[in-house]
């Protein structure tokens, strides 16, 4: 039945693709014969298209007076958001599209470009936009793992830029953490715990150790994290959730954690393969513990021979203990954690709507990608919340999103660093030419200067993966998950996990982040650390990192092969 009318629905697209898309809110947008068309598609995901619609409402009315066609005035921009235009779905059929403009996400960047899919952009990234009343260009705004990748060796063009940015983390319910006293005291330590018992008492400070910040009380360490789990459990609450029909929102949880001991050059040598990076010290397939609690390292100087030894990173081995403690201390999760038909919306659902439950507990934390927020707002599940709660909708919670603790209290004083999800991408399609390439880079160009960027994070409440400053105005537009999201992006480094070195260019889905957790544990492959470990027991991220070295070490001689 879907298959028909799936079949029907391209029928009457093709019949009235040249009369008319379908506007915002649902309403049909007309060709206006009057002006000249740009076709803009957009990945049909939790950021929506309002943010769209806004850069083609200013840049219609900026160019509103201009003739780009002989007997036309103005623009019409377009817009098409669709669940295909994703990686490869996009990648294969994108030469009988008709969109000139494309934001979309999971892109194999130099398939697209190998294929001739999409145009050289490189006049776009490297021109100041001083039409737009800016005189930065957008190339200054990359990020140098962004740049470094997009920016061709042979010949330094470009083919695309970043879309939006995201991660892996935990979300926190600041009102529940305030009323409860959960958040930590200045008395705290690693040994001896202690929390706030009264609104006046001093937190602790935060990982950017200063007084009267965002961080405050916020745990710093593994160790507080795990006494903060403990301390809302005792007080008949549930302290975490995730979804358990998938898992690999754990993963994203991994890499944040993976990342942020590593921090910048070490987690790039993942990707770059050159430089050095320390690893654990291994014996009879375990890790070398020291008497004082510590591990036993060493200095790998990382070349494509020497990175199967990068499975040795010793952030990757905390990132799974984290995940082992969380997964088996009593009390400490949801049922939906392991409920196989716990998706998103359920997942978000039930968080959102545990604060005002009589009939279950509320629930402190939710483990997610920095994009929930939007994914539950176009869910409806803040709307079917606040339809008992009233001003409790997306603007209405303080939510928000917790700096990440570090594995040990040596680490604290290090910058936190995140690994950007899904290599998402804004490109324009190979075929425009004449009027609509010139177009298409006109409208690129403008959702890249800092007003627009402004408007997307004050509708989206995130950010693109580009540097610029959000004003204080867009600030107050922004949800309180977004406001303290935005500080954390302020206060991090978040990496694009990808180069153009010759190793990650010939292995770039081998080498994906996700695809660096996979383990071989008794003969078997497994892809995703929590699935293995809700079904075992005993040494769980022993057990699994011995794993990842193995299917290392059995793979790498391949990996290498792709070279020649």
């Amino acid at each position: 039945m879907k298959k028909l009318l799936g079949i029907v629905g391209a029928i009457i697209l093709t019949l009235t693709a040249g009369i008319s898309l379908v506007a915002c809110g649902g309403e049909i947008e007309k060709i206006d014969s009057s002006r000249t068309q740009l076709y803009v598609g957009t990945y049909d995901g939790a950021y929506g298209t309002a943010w769209l619609y806004r850069a083609k409402e200013k840049f219609e009315e900026k160019y509103k007076d201009v003739h780009f066609e002989e007997g036309k005035t103005g623009v019409q921009v377009l817009i098409e958001p669709n669940g295909s235009y994703i990686g490869t779905s996009l990648r294969d059929t994108i030469q009988n599209n008709k969109n000139d403009v494309f934001f979309i996400e999971d892109v194999n960047y130099y398939d697209f470009v190998g294929l001739g899919k999409i145009a050289n952009i490189t006049d776009v990234v490297t021109t100041p936009l001083t039409e737009f009343g800016e005189n930065k260009t957008i190339e200054s705004k990359l990020d140098p793992t962004v740049k470094n990748f997009l920016k061709r060796k042979s010949d330094n063009q470009y083919f695309a830029l970043p879309f939006y940015q995201a991660y892996g983390g935990i979300i926190y319910d600041m009102d529940l953490f305030a009323d409860n006293y959960f958040y930590l005291s200045d008395k705290s330590t690693d040994e001896k715990p202690a929390f706030v018992s009264k609104s006046y008492q001093t937190k602790s400070y935060g990982l950017d150790g200063e007084p009267g910040t965002f961080d405050d009380g916020l745990p710093v360490t593994y160790d507080e994290f795990f006494a903060l789990c403990d301390r809302i459990a005792s007080a008949g609450m549930t302290p975490l959730i995730w979804s358990g029909a998938y898992p690999n929102y754990l993963t994203y949880l991994l890499q944040s954690l993976w990342a942020d001991y590593e921090g910048r050059d070490s987690i790039m040598r993942n990707f770059t393969f050159e430089g050095e990076t320390t690893i654990l010290k291994m014996e009879n397939g375990r890790v070398i513990q020291n008497a004082d609690g510590s591990y036993q390292t060493e200095t790998l100087k990382v070349t494509p021979e020497t990175g199967n030894d990068l499975a040795r990173q010793p952030g990757r081995y905390y990132a799974l203990k984290f995940l082992e403690k969380i997964m088996t201390a009593e009390g400490w999760r949801s049922q939906s954690c392991t409920n196989t038909f716990a998706d998103q919306n359920t997942t978000h659902l039930e968080y959102l709507r545990s604060a005002y439950s009589s009939s279950s507990s509320p629930i402190a934390m939710m483990i997610e990608a920095t994009w929930w927020e939007g994914e539950a707002e176009k869910g409806g599940q803040f709307d079917a919340v606040a339809a008992n709660n009233p001003g409790k909708d997306r603007m209405g919670r303080n939510l928000g999103f917790m700096p990440l603790p570090k594995a040990t209290r040596d680490k604290v004083v290090e910058k936190s660093t995140y690994i950007a999800l899904n290599k998402t991408a804004a490109m324009i399609n190979a075929k425009s030419t004449g009027v609509s390439l010139d177009l298409a880079k006109k409208f690129l160009m403008y959702c890249y200067t800092d007003a627009a960027l402004n408007d997307f994070s004050a509708i989206t409440s995130s950010s693109f993966f580009v540097n610029y400053e959000v004003t204080k105005e867009t600030k107050k537009e922004m949800s309180p998950y977004g406001r303290q999201l935005l500080q954390i992006r302020e206060t991090s480094d978040i990496i694009y996990p990808a180069s153009q070195s010759e190793m990650f260019m010939n292995n770039q889905v081998a080498l994906d982040p996700n695809s660096l957790w996979w383990a071989n544990i008794d003969g078997m492959t497994y892809k995703i650390p929590a699935s293995y470990m809700k079904e075992h027991t005993g040494n769980l991220a022993d057990v699994y990192f011995k794993g990842i070295i193995d299917y290392y070490n059995l793979n790498w001689a391949g990996y290498i092969g792709n070279l020649h």
